[in-house]
This record gives structure tokens, sequence and C-alpha cells, in this order.
């Protein structure tokens, strides 16, 4: 007569070894995850820099200059003072570099829809500029659908991650307009961008791109308050290298103190509660539009060069080799960093 089979069962103790294990396991592989996925997003980031670097050299040959930071509407002159305030220095501004780059992004039909003829926050021109640019969008950033609405009556923007190289000084400083040898390859003196002749201290020296964050901070208002990152938008698609007074070098994601904020477009007044990141200036001071190189990438930002290749600069940089990236002329070539 044979014995009936006896099923043993796992005692507690055995489950309680099995789920320690399977604990640590996971906390030993998480961290290799994340990494992975962190990495992955970090290659997609520069891949975008890259192809907007292919595109700018495209649009470059096909027009024998890169294209300028913006140019002034068709209905009205962009007056340079930053005495006349937000509205009567923007309100005419035009098409932005990004918007004349969208054939070279495979955007034509987008191009298409965009009136030159008119101001960029014309309601005809919002189709255009509150559409999403997926090679804008560095994936290491947060996920925003919250749409850049300006209380200036400038218009809708959606807003990316990547801007030009505006120079050493602000937008409405004398070096940006005047000083050529300080100017960076996006300015907004011109109707025209610069050429790749004008880069004397060469364009393996010289920056053309680099990350921007866009501002998720909930504390206030970012549907109105901030254009860092608008890309159809003049104030938000450049980068500067100083403010004015105290003089300050803004390098990759420089932390909020007296003097090295970020003074853009449309910032609320006084700074951005609990995040020194994205510490703004006031109301007054506004229309400057400096704003440094920011990133969610642990310990620095991806920026272009002009000649296309893409590098990874640190938050640790040397300012003034920093200072150096953004004149196109100024004839103090950078050896390393």
């Amino acid at each position: 007569m044979p014995f009936p089979l006896r099923h043993r069962a796992f005692t507690l103790v055995e489950l309680l070894v099995v789920i320690a294990i399977i604990g640590v396991l996971v906390s030993l592989l998480l961290p290799a995850v994340q990494q992975a996925r962190e990495a992955a997003k970090r290659a997609q980031c520069r891949n975008n820099l890259r192809q907007i670097g292919v595109a700018l050299h495209g649009y470059a040959e096909s027009h024998g200059r890169f294209p300028p930071a913006a140019v002034c509407s068709d209905s009205g002159g962009c007056r340079n003072s930053a005495n006349n305030g937000v509205n009567a220095r923007d309100t005419n501004w035009g098409a932005s570099w990004v918007t004349m780059l969208l054939p070279f992004l495979d955007q034509q039909q987008l191009h298409n829809r965009y009136n030159f003829a008119l101001p960029t926050g014309d309601p005809q021109n919002e189709l255009v500029t509150r559409t999403k640019l997926n090679v804008w969008k560095c994936p290491s950033d947060i996920e925003t659908n919250i749409i850049l609405d300006t209380f200036t009556g400038q218009g809708e923007f959606w807003r990316g991650n990547y801007v030009g190289n505006g120079g050493v000084g602000s937008i409405v400083s004398d070096a940006h307009y005047d000083d050529a040898k300080l100017r960076g390859v996006f300015h907004l003196s011109r109707q025209w961008g610069g050429r790749l002749g004008d880069i004397t201290d060469g364009t393996s020296k010289t920056l053309l791109t680099s990350e921007i964050l866009v501002n998720s901070n909930p504390s206030y208002n970012i549907s109105y308050d901030d254009s860092r990152g608008a890309w159809g938008f003049a104030g938000g698609t450049i980068i500067s290298g100083k403010t004015t007074d105290p003089f300050r070098i803004l390098v990759p994601n420089i932390v909020s103190s007296l003097g090295n904020r970020d003074y853009v477009a449309l910032c609320p007044d006084g700074p951005t509660a609990g995040d020194p990141i994205f510490y703004c200036g006031d109301s007054v001071d506004s229309v400057n539009h400096w704003m440094a190189p920011r990133s969610r990438h642990a310990g620095g930002v991806h920026a272009g060069w002009a000649d296309g290749k893409v590098d990874f600069l640190s938050d640790t940089i040397d300012a003034n080799i920093y200072r150096r990236m953004l004149a196109i002329s100024d004839g103090e070539i950078i050896d390393s960093f």
C-alpha cells in the first residue's frame, strides 16, 4: 500500500528569507536601472542638440549665415531701450531663430503656417508657437504641458529646453548691440544672423547652443510669469553671459545670490520661492533677458559648439573660460575646459 504524498508548505521564516533576498536584489538593481534610464535620457538630450546643430549648419549653408535671434515684424519697429519697458520693447518682435529654423527640423508645414508679416504673438501665429517640438524637449526635464501665456498680450508659446548663444552681455547691453567681438552667434541687434566667418575665435572654441530648464515650480503662476525656453519668443531662446552690476558671469546651473539671478522677460516680482535654480529678477529689470544655461543633469549641462560637436559643460567651469566660449571674436581663445 503506497504512502500518500505529503505536500510540505513553506514556513513563515522561509517566506521572510525569500522576501528579504528579493528586497536586497531590488535595492541592488534599482539604482542601476535608474542610472541606465538617465543615461538614455542624457544621450537623447545630447542627440537633440546635435540635430539642432545640423539644422543650423543647413540653414547657414542655404542662407549664407545663421538666423538672427529674432526679427522685428512689418507692423512696427522694435525699440532697443530697456527704459521703454517690456511692452514697448517686445510687442513687435517677430519670428525667433527657432521659427526660422523649422524647415531644417523637418517642420516645413509648421513653418508655412507662420505669418512673418505679423508679430509673433498674433493669434494666427499662436497656432504655430504653442506647438510642441519633440526635438526641443530634453527627456531629463520635467514633462509639462503648461504654455507660456504672457500678460503683455504677446501670445502663447510652448516651452522647450534649448537656447542659442546670445553673447557675453545681456540682451539690452551695449556689448550685445554695439561690440561685435562680444556678441554671440545669435543677437537681436541686427535683422540677420552671424556668419561662420564672423567666428574668428574658431568654431570649435565658440558655443552655438545650450540647455535651459522650463520652470515647473508651483509656487507661482508659471503660465505667464517665466519665458525661459519659449521657442517662439525672442526673450526665451538665447542665453547671455553676464549681469550688469555687480559683474557676474552666469555659468551653468548657477545658484541664486545677489547679482547671480536670471532676469528674463515676464519673471514675477521677487525671487521664486523655495527654488534657487529658478531665481528670477524683479519686473523692473526683467527686460534685460539674461539667463544662464540650466539642466537637470547631475553636474552640468550639454552644449553645442559652432562646429557641430556637443560636449558636457561642468557646473564648476571657470567663469572666465565660459565667458570666452560665448564671445565669437574677442581674441581670447580657450585651450581646454
